[in-house]
């Protein structure tokens, strides 16, 4: 209950998305090279270190993330329902683990919506997503029950000014340049 036991899983999650970015990379571009620069750049990304170092759940939320996308292109390169299984599981469970993660999932649809002349079978694909989107409507009523009940209020409202000025930060302080 230490220090070391409360972080250890955001450092283990950290070390099996350095892994699991190799993977990806070789996967997707079929070279050695680029997974090892995938994973290269995952290891010494400061805000991965940050994060790894954290009793937080991004770690997890973003190896869910990969799996699922991960997942999501072994489905269309390689159509068959062990693929599906597998891109089902760790989208359902991104939406447990991280709210943001119901964008891969929306990005995802839209991918198959507008690409589905690239897709080999659309309607497995459609039909494993409704599948996700019914297993992630507990999620959904979770969350609007929780914002009925004032448990997310600690943060309160966050206005237009400090998200501007939070992208600002992403630009070297520079607002125009990140526009």
């Amino acid at each position: 209950d230490g220090p070391t036991g409360l972080r250890g899983f955001s450092v283990f999650c950290f070390l099996l998305l350095i892994w699991m970015m190799y993977k990806a990379g070789t996967y997707f571009f079929v070279k050695k090279e680029v997974g090892l620069l995938a994973a290269f750049l995952t290891a010494t990304n400061y805000f991965a270190i940050w994060y790894a170092i954290q009793v937080k759940t991004y770690m997890l939320a973003a190896l869910v993330g990969l799996l699922s996308f991960y997942f999501f292109m072994k489905s269309v390169r390689e159509p068959g329902w062990k693929n599906y299984l597998l891109y089902f599981f760790f989208t359902a469970l991104g939406f447990y683990t991280h709210p943001w993660l119901a964008l891969v999932f929306g990005s995802q649809v839209l991918g198959i919506l507008i690409f589905r002349g690239y897709f080999q079978k659309v309607f497995r694909f459609l039909l494993v997503q409704f599948v996700i989107f019914l297993a992630s409507i507990p999620f959904v009523l979770i969350t609007l029950n929780q914002g009925k009940l004032g448990v997310n209020n600690y943060a309160g409202k966050v206005h237009w000014g400090v998200i501007f000025e939070s992208f600002s930060y992403l630009s070297y302080g520079s607002s125009w340049v990140y526009l």
